[in-house]
């Protein structure tokens, strides 16, 4: 027989002050101001990370960070993909990287245990030169801020995803 503890289920949100999220910007100006950014970052390979909302200029949402990762364990996106919808949650888009440009937010998250964040949105996907699926965007906190680099394997329980909480069905 085995040890007694079967499973361990955590997962951590934190909610963040209302942003205003601009869609009417381009991948580029989306990531500008972090530092040491991955060139794979583009609108060439993003064109659809505003999920057809560019109609629409500025909206305020709040937004959370959840991190749907067990304790030193690594999961698929389509098994975290699961775990925050059934927590309640849907995965946000490029544009939710707002809040995360802000002086001292990047510090204030860092001292809060926040090490990387995930953009892993439908429309922030897209499949290198090489064939290889990227999935979304990864944020590196620092006390100095974030930089923007693309991900390429399973998430990791450091990881911390951009969502936004589903409204209650009644």
């Amino acid at each position: 027989m085995g040890g007694i503890i079967v499973a361990r289920h955590e997962m951590s949100v934190i909610e963040l002050a209302p942003v205003k999220i601009n869609y009417g910007l381009t991948v580029e100006e989306m990531i500008a101001g972090f530092a040491g950014n991955s060139p794979d970052i583009t609108s060439e390979h993003f064109p659809n990370c505003r999920a057809g909302r560019t109609g629409e200029a500025e909206l305020f949402f709040s937004i959370c960070l959840v991190k749907p990762v067990p304790t030193r364990q690594h999961l698929s996106d389509a098994e975290v993909e699961k775990r925050v919808e059934a927590a309640g949650f849907v995965f946000e888009e490029l544009p939710a990287l707002a809040p995360f440009k802000e002086e001292g937010n990047a510090s204030e998250l860092w001292n809060a245990g926040v090490g990387h964040i995930l953009v892993l949105g439908a429309n922030s996907r897209w499949r290198n030169a090489d064939g290889v699926y990227v999935v979304g965007l990864r944020l590196r906190a620092s006390v100095r801020g974030f930089s923007a680099y693309r991900l390429e394997d399973n998430l990791r329980s450091e990881d911390w995803v951009v969502c936004r909480k589903l409204p209650s069905a009644t």
